[in-house]
């Protein structure tokens, strides 16, 4: 069974296509067929298939960089796809700040794990954490795994293309954005000696406590100015806790 992605499919509608994926992870399973990214030894989420599928969106935005080029991104946040590009970003650099406190080395972005088969299903947290020894290893499987699942369809159907706006689409892949001047960091956030990470993997983010905009409240990162931490560790905004 080999997985073709026809043009012949991009006009269906999500649950039109969610049904084909489950339908596909049922063959597979019925006849034991493995596809490429199926999680096995040293396999990791960003490589072909899926990292053909995404190129769309490579050097998208001022966000969305990946493998060994993820610590160029940074800067403002452009678009939905930009966003969701940056709680990745996000995740590496916890990662990564979590190794170090445990003194240890990780590079999220380019370190080998044992991947999660994004068309057999499954629990993502349960399989990377049961089939990966390092944390930093289990770190990049939860990460990369759940953006992968968060635009698989997207990105089998091309659908990802009409998701896109191509005026945030690089030079590098054709486009005119330049993120050396439309990402640059407001460097009154940057090297705070005290930065934090809140919430857990796939959706861990950093923050400064010391600079006082933003705060820890369970596993949810809030803006001190406008929110509150609850008692029962809810977020809301200042002066509605239940």
């Amino acid at each position: 069974m080999k997985l073709i992605c026809s043009a012949a499919i991009f006009g269906l509608v999500r649950s039109e296509f969610d049904t084909i994926i489950q339908q596909l992870a049922i063959g597979i399973k019925a006849n034991n067929v493995s596809v490429p990214n199926t999680g096995g030894p040293g396999e990791r989420a960003f490589v072909d298939p899926i990292l053909s599928m995404m190129q769309p969106i490579y050097g998208y935005g001022c966000w969305c960089w990946f493998n060994e080029d993820w610590n160029l991104a940074g800067g403002p946040v452009n678009d939905e796809i930009d966003l969701r590009c940056k709680q990745l970003i996000n995740g590496y650099r916890c990662a990564k700040q979590d190794a170090k406190s445990r003194n240890e080395e990780c590079d999220p972005g380019t370190v080998q794990y044992n991947a999660y088969n994004l068309f057999m299903g499954g629990n993502l947290m349960d399989y990377c954490e049961g089939n990966n020894v390092e944390i930093c290893a289990q770190d990049a499987c939860k990460i990369e795994g759940q953006f992968s699942l968060d635009y698989l369809s997207d990105f089998i159907t091309g659908n990802i293309d009409n998701l896109k706006d191509a005026s945030l689409q690089s030079s590098a892949q054709g486009g005119s954005f330049d993120r050396d001047i439309e990402c640059v960091v407001n460097y009154v956030n940057v090297g705070a000696v005290d930065r934090e990470c809140c919430g857990e993997q796939p959706y861990r983010a950093p923050f400064s406590a010391s600079k006082g905009a933003h705060g820890c409240c369970g596993e949810s990162l809030f803006s001190v100015n406008l929110q509150e931490c609850c008692a029962d560790q809810s977020v809301a905004s200042i002066g509605t806790c239940p």
